[in-house]
Formats: structure tokens, C-alpha cells, sequence
């Protein structure tokens, strides 16, 4: 009897082996398919990864090329401004220099027509003012204002600053 009890034991055992090595293999299979959809999703991201990592780079790359070339136009443009700065500086000592030239010339002109007429004090920065002759920074105007035409506002032609120096 034992025997048969052995061989039931036996034969019942085979059926849950089976059961059990069928369980596991489809275990393994789900196993193996999840460890391959996660291998394909670490490779994608991989993939993702590097392909940030260039554009990353590209965009470091443009943003120093946009920073040097920002750079090069601001300094090109205050060498610019400089330039033109010192042209308007050069142009106003320019005309200033072709006025006096002309102011010369119209002396040389009076005092060809009046031989014996005395110019010492007359000189380029001075006005006639009330039928004298006065340094340009001591006349004083006086204009309309407009609402009231009878009334006046003195005003300083210059008040002695000299725009050269700015």
C-alpha cells in the first residue's frame, strides 16, 4: 500500500511540477518581455538624451556666436559714434575757423572802402547792441511772448558755456 500512496504522491507531484514549471515559464516569458519594452524605453531615452545634449551644445554654440557678434557690434558702433563725435567736434571748430576767416576778410574788406577807420575792437564774438559794441556773452534780448505781444522775457543768448568742450 505504501507503494501506491508513493506512486499517487508521485503522480499527483508530476501534475503540480507541471503546473508550476508552466507557471513559471510564463512568468519568465512576461519577465523577459517587460525586461525588453524597458530596454527599448531606455534606449529611447538614450537616444533623447543625447540628442538635448546636442542641441543643448548647438544652442551654447549659437548663443556665444550671437554674444561675440553683439559684442563686435557694440564696439563697432561706439568706434562708430567716437568717429562721428569727433567729426561733429572737428566740424564745429571747422566752422567756427571759416567764420572768423570770413569775419577777417569782410574787415579787410571795410577798411579797403574806409582807409582810416579804427577795427581793433571789433572782433568776431562781438554784436552792436543798442548802438554799442558788446562781448557776445553779455547781450541781453528781449522777445515777445505770444499771448501777450506787449509784454517781454529777457532772455541769455549765451550764458558763456562753450559748446566745444562738451
Amino acid at each position: 500500500m505504501w507503494c501506491f500512496i508513493l506512486t499517487r504522491n508521485l503522480f499527483e507531484s508530476r501534475d503540480d511540477y507541471e503546473k508550476t514549471e508552466l507557471e513559471l515559464s510564463e512568468e519568465i516569458t512576461k519577465l523577459k518581455d517587460a525586461q525588453k519594452a524597458q530596454s527599448e524605453k531606455v534606449f529611447a531615452l538614450e537616444m533623447r538624451l543625447a540628442e538635448d545634449k546636442r542641441r543643448k551644445e548647438s544652442l551654447e554654440s549659437e548663443s556665444h556666436t550671437s554674444i561675440a557678434w553683439l559684442t563686435a557690434e557694440v564696439k563697432a558702433t561706439k568706434d562708430s559714434n567716437d568717429e562721428l563725435h569727433k567729426a561733429l567736434k572737428k566740424s564745429q571748430v571747422d566752422i567756427l575757423s571759416v567764420g572768423d576767416e570770413v569775419f577777417e576778410r569782410t574787415k579787410e574788406k571795410v577798411l579797403c572802402l574806409h582807409h582810416g577807420l579804427d577795427l581793433s575792437e571789433v572782433d568776431y564774438f562781438k554784436v552792436v547792441q543798442d548802438g554799442r559794441l558788446m562781448d557776445l556773452e553779455e547781450v541781453v534780448t528781449t522777445i515777445p511772448v505770444e499771448p501777450n505781444p506787449e509784454a517781454t522775457v529777457v532772455k541769455v543768448v549765451n550764458d558763456g558755456k562753450d559748446d566745444l568742450d562738451e
